[in-house]
């Protein structure tokens, strides 16, 4: 899996949840749970503890008359089993 389809997703939700070790990825819809799993631990060698997923909808914009979609993609919350292995993933946050 390329890692342009994989990104960081930085709020103020998901920084608190850096002090609990848990990171949150945006991603495609193709990925899933053992795909995430197997990236990141190899990428980035941290030891996940889990990893949970949500499918945000598409929501029906309008610009003038003309109607679309905002695209669908997953969120991914990852949790890291120690302490010492958050500083590789604190790189990207």
């Amino acid at each position: 899996m390329e890692d342009k389809y994989l990104k960081p997703y930085i709020t103020e939700k998901t920084s608190s949840l850096i002090n609990l070790n848990k990171f949150v990825f945006l991603g495609s819809t193709k990925f899933n749970k053992i795909s995430v799993l197997k990236f990141l631990s190899s990428k980035y060698d941290v030891d996940i503890k889990s990893v949970s997923t949500l499918l945000k909808p598409k929501k029906i914009v309008r610009r003038g008359r003309t109607t679309g979609s905002t695209k669908l993609f997953k969120k991914f919350i990852v949790t890291l089993k120690s302490d010492r292995n958050i500083d590789k993933l604190k790189d990207l946050f």
